[in-house]
């Protein structure tokens, strides 16, 4: 936990000083790549690698379980941008966001039913 709130407050403070989202990846690979050398191979989780890229895309396997759960191909994608825009403007750091889309659209799913009935 605690090297994950160091990771955001590095990213943070590269960011305000300047740097672009694309310089700041750029130095924790290169960083990584190092420390993954002196066996701490867990770190890239723990880090940059988890903040939401513009072009986020579910994973296969999620886009088939909401296609299993009822929901059309076409309202899970049409709810990415809103996901990524969500996230962009959160700016945290996770690991992982596959469990997260499928929150969201399952949760807007339900609204959109509701709306619609």
């Amino acid at each position: 936990m605690t090297e994950t709130i160091e990771c955001e407050r590095t990213i943070s403070s590269l960011i305000s000083k300047g740097y672009s989202l694309e310089e700041v990846q750029f130095l924790f690979q290169t960083s990584l790549r190092i420390l993954s050398a002196v066996n701490a191979p867990n770190l890239e989780t723990k880090c940059f690698s988890q903040m939401i890229s513009r072009q986020y895309r579910p994973s296969p396997d999620t886009i088939q379980s909401l296609i299993a759960d009822g929901i059309p191909t076409s309202f899970i994608e049409s709810e990415i941008p809103s996901f990524i825009l969500y996230w962009t403007d959160v700016g945290e750091v996770r690991p992982e966001f596959e469990s997260r889309f499928m929150i969201h659209v399952r949760y807007n799913w339900q609204l959109w039913g509701k709306n619609n009935d």
